[in-house]
């Protein structure tokens, strides 16, 4: 189905940083989302900002649900994935700039 709104990638591209506020509601919704998921055990396991849409009357919605599975351990790939997206938000900057890959330290 057809979501009239805007993936949060091409909002990032628009914003580029984020305030506190708005990545509290984005972490808010997308939580709400994921836990609805989990609670049927299914784990998306694509979560990035294309597969993040923000309709038109502010509510998120996620798509792209074609890696999702019914293993209750891969939780946690959505919630690293959302932490990352957070800190993206928040920074501006792209994952490779943020994560060092020799001392696989996330520097922000």
């Amino acid at each position: 189905d057809y979501i009239e709104g805007h993936s949060y990638c091409e909002l990032f591209e628009q914003n580029r940083v984020f305030s506190e506020k708005e990545v509290l509601r984005f972490l808010k919704q997308v939580l709400l989302l994921l836990r609805s998921l989990h609670r049927k055990e299914i784990a998306h396991q694509n979560l990035t900002f294309n597969s993040i849409i923000q309709r038109l009357d502010g509510w998120l919605m996620l798509t792209e649900f074609t890696q999702a599975s019914f293993v209750e351990q891969e939780f946690d790939v959505d919630l690293y994935a959302l932490a990352v997206m957070s800190i993206v938000l928040l920074t501006g900057c792209e994952p490779q700039k943020l994560y060092d890959e020799k001392t696989q330290i996330w520097k922000w």
